[in-house]
């Protein structure tokens, strides 16, 4: 009599990824119009209205910032600096660490506090204490770490590199071009202006909106 065939050994299951740990925001964030116009799109509206020159930002808003630029501080101490022409969703601000949209345009990163999760295409990337450059155009998108560290996809950048998304095409970290900051980037981060005075710390401007 033919041997019985083996039975087939099953598949291993992958390993679950790990739940994400979050923490509630226990402050608000901002925006500050530097120059030209901003305009938001509130979270279930389909209008756009232009904002005054500090507004407080909520959550599954989005942002048009239509020249100059803009300067957003996240609760968890965060500064954003968009660029003109850009447009921003913010995605999750309520819980730490936030998440966010570049729909389209630049952005620049300064992360304060854990991790930040930005998204441009196919390009999503959680960046650890960093300071990083995301630039959106059609279908490409363009991650740059400056310094700290970042994940996109399963590639881990180190400080000095670059990522480049093309349609649903992800590619591999490589030496960044430049490692110069664009130069519409310091006059919308180095004045820590809110209100009608100059800040030393970003916690001094935190605590006069109280």
């Amino acid at each position: 009599e033919p041997e019985p065939k083996p039975e087939p050994k099953p598949e291993p299951k992958p390993e679950p990824a790990p739940a994400e740990i979050t923490r509630p925001a226990t402050r608000p964030g901002f925006v500050e119009a530097r120059a030209g116009i901003v305009r938001v799109q509130r979270k279930g509206s389909k209008e756009w209205t232009g904002t005054g020159a500090r507004s407080t930002l909520q959550e599954g808003e989005r942002y048009k910032f239509e020249s100059g630029g803009a300067r957003l501080l996240l609760p968890d101490g965060t500064v954003l600096c968009a660029a003109g022409g850009s447009e921003i969703a913010i995605d999750r601000l309520a819980l730490i660490p936030h998440r966010l949209t570049l729909v389209t345009g630049e952005l620049f990163a300064e992360t304060k506090e854990g991790d930040l999760h930005v998204k441009a295409g196919a390009l999503e990337a959680k960046g650890h204490g960093a300071t990083l450059h995301l630039k959106s155009r059609g279908d490409e998108a363009t991650l740059t770490l400056f310094h700290g560290e970042a994940e996109a996809g399963k590639a881990t950048l180190a400080a000095g590199s670059q990522l480049t998304a093309k349609g649903k095409t992800l590619g591999e970290p490589k030496k960044a071009v430049t490692t110069q900051l664009a130069s519409w980037i310091d006059p919308i981060r180095s004045v820590l202006f809110m209100d009608e005075f100059q800040a030393d710390s970003l916690a001094d401007a935190w605590d006069a909106h109280g």
